[in-house]
């Protein structure tokens, strides 16, 4: 056995409300359009911006597992079974292996 590390990324399903990213898009137009802008910065309105109009957020999570498997396919595996069973709410979210699975090489004892 072998030790890997697996990042999966849980969002909402599309269609789905997300009342956390539109709190989120609310705050960071209001940031951007506060004066509170650093030097340099374009200027709209009258008014620093550091970054131009926010049409979205969607907010989800990033779950790290570190797990003992035979290869990478049954780290993968695992993963998505963990994901089915118990880190994603079937209805609402669905979840994605995120870049690479990373061996961290045999476990210590």
């Amino acid at each position: 056995m072998k030790n890997f590390r697996v990042r999966l990324a849980v969002s909402l399903r599309s269609g789905m409300l997300d009342p956390q990213g539109e709190a989120v898009a609310r705050t960071l137009q209001e940031i951007a359009t506060s004066g509170e802008a650093e030097q340099g910065v374009e200027q709209a309105n009258g008014k620093d911006i550091l970054w131009g109009r926010i049409d979205a957020v969607r907010v989800g999570k990033l779950i790290e597992i570190e797990l003992e498997a035979l290869d990478v396919e049954q780290a993968r595996t695992a993963v998505a079974a963990m994901s089915d069973r118990l880190l994603t709410h079937p209805v609402t979210e669905r979840s994605e292996i995120v870049g690479e699975i990373i061996e961290l090489g045999a476990p210590s004892d």
